[in-house]
């Protein structure tokens, strides 16, 4: 890296500011590898090893990232790959007391809650929802104020009222249609009360919508495969949409 910054003209031209992108594009991308991997891998039976190679080749991409920003930091003598690593390893035996300690922990969940407890002690906040990044995708950050708020005991007991709260938010909704922004306002709320749902099921509720986006595409290109949409009345276009679901629902079955 340090060659490429001092002889190649578009490393040298780099900042942190400008590799923001690449960053953001490059860990895309390995969350796609990652989703093409057998669900459950490692764990699970008849692994894709050409799903595990494009893993490979994308952390790869993401690791580029991660040192060309350590290099731009050491050529300024703020910290280099080394420091980096170092204080990696500090953190985790700090955050991990019941393996590098001798605290005693019952369940994952209990080592969650010692892992958040200890991140706090760290660092130092004026309010509860101090350390979210504020440009976390919409419902990441959703997820993580809900879960913030938790920490007080602001939050739901189940998940009933939760989905209670939905119907009450649609019916909001439903009030302002007339209105573009009071419309807007309302379906913000539906979405959080949403995220809500799915964090009280333990759902990451990106990658739920990111698992409905695929499905809707894949049904929509078999319904494609079928013949011309184009012209087709709303009732035979789902006449198509139930036959292409049931296609690969018949195909899927087949694999299983």
């Amino acid at each position: 890296m340090r060659r490429l910054r001092e002889e190649c003209p578009w490393d040298r031209g780099q900042t942190h500011d400008s590799l923001v992108k690449f960053l953001i594009e490059e860990t895309y991308e390995l969350v796609d590898a990652i989703r093409n991997l057998t669900p459950g891998a490692p764990d699970a039976e008849d692994l894709d090893y050409g799903a595990y190679a494009e893993v490979e080749d994308e952390l790869g991409d993401v690791l580029l990232q991660v040192i060309f920003h350590a290099n731009l930091a050491s050529e300024v003598a703020a910290f280099d790959i080394e420091d980096l690593a170092e204080r990696l390893r500090q953190k985790l035996v700090r955050r991990h007391p019941h393996v590098f300690g001798d605290v005693d922990v019952d369940d994952a969940e209990e080592v969650v809650r010692n892992w958040s407890k200890i991140k706090d002690s760290e660092r130092s906040r004026e309010s509860t929802l101090d350390g979210i990044p504020a440009g976390l995708p919409a419902l990441q950050k959703a997820s993580k104020l809900q879960a913030r708020a938790k920490q007080v005991g602001f939050d739901w007991e189940s998940v009933e009222p939760v989905l209670d709260k939905i119907e009450e938010e649609v019916a909001e909704l439903r009030a302002e249609l007339a209105s573009r922004d009071r419309a807007s306002e309302e379906v913000g709320d539906l979405l959080f009360s949403v995220v809500n749902v799915a964090r009280h099921l333990n759902i990451d509720p990106e990658q739920a919508l990111g698992r409905a986006a695929d499905r809707f595409e894949q049904r929509f290109r078999a319904m494609e495969r079928q013949g011309p949409l184009s012209g087709l009345s709303l009732s035979d276009l789902d006449l198509a949409w139930k036959a292409a679901k049931a296609a690969l629902k018949s195909k899927e079955s087949r694999k299983q």
